[in-house]
């Protein structure tokens, strides 16, 4: 497979979601999808093996696991850093949230890798899970907002809608529109904030994102709904008025 068909394959999964789809581990080869704790106890297990990190270059460099290696699979690189990989050897592979990694393992069994792990949720459930990470130069800078800041945005008699995106998330550029519209729309009722998860890891981490995109209502300070994944605008909506009614 050409990389511009790969990659339309790609964009095409990552579209659909920015969480992991399932993965068959009755498959020929062996490996899965595992949540973050068996994917750290597999390599914990194993002498040797690939850990392959398919986020951006700046992704990488604000924290990754120790001993990972770069390849971004929206680079065009990709398919060629794959080709120098060892595919008798284990592979472990991870991204943010779990959808681009899912592609690439997908891509790498095609390739015959025998053996290729996948981390459930990407590094946001990585962190969650408390587990480690080798801190790039950058990682110290990507806090971004502080905890302070954030609870001053929700001291409002407004309900405050936060969205916790990221710039290649897919569903997240799909709900970018409407969450603007409904900013506009509901400007006396509802307070809509977007809140980078890449560039605000501090916040998103404290509040438990760990699936992207993720929607909080915050109504006078607490949260009264969260939605997890792609939603359509009318749902939201409907959410708003009765959180606002109720």
């Amino acid at each position: 497979m050409n990389h511009l068909g790969f990659l339309t394959a790609f964009l095409v999964t990552v579209f659909l979601s920015c969480t992991s789809s399932s993965e068959s581990n009755t498959a020929v080869q062996k490996g899965g999808l595992l949540s973050a704790s068996d994917f750290a106890a597999e390599l914990q297990k194993l002498e040797s093996a690939t850990i392959l990190d398919v986020r951006t270059p700046s992704e990488f460099e604000s924290g990754h696991l120790s001993g990972a290696i770069n390849l971004d699979i929206s680079s065009s690189d990709f398919e060629s850093g794959v080709k120098a990989l060892d595919p008798t050897k284990p592979v472990f592979v991870y991204c943010l949230s779990g959808g681009r990694s899912s592609s690439a393992a997908q891509y790498l069994r095609s390739q015959g890798f025998t053996t290729v792990n996948d981390l459930q949720g990407g590094i946001l459930q990585w962190r969650a899970a408390k587990l480690p990470l080798e801190q790039g130069v950058k990682a110290a800078k990507l806090t971004g907002m502080t905890q302070q800041e954030f609870d001053a945005l929700l001291k409002t008699e407004q309900l405050v809608l936060v969205d916790f995106y990221a710039e290649w998330c897919q569903p997240c550029k799909r709900m970018e529109p409407y969450l603007a519209e409904i900013s506009k729309e509901m400007a006396d009722k509802v307070k809509v904030v977007r809140i980078d998860v890449d560039a605000n890891r501090s916040v998103s981490d404290r509040v438990g994102v760990t699936v992207l995109p993720t929607l909080l209502l915050y109504k006078k300070g607490k949260i009264s709904w969260k939605q997890e994944g792609f939603i359509e605008k009318e749902a939201v909506v409907k959410t708003l008025k009765g959180a606002w009614e109720g």
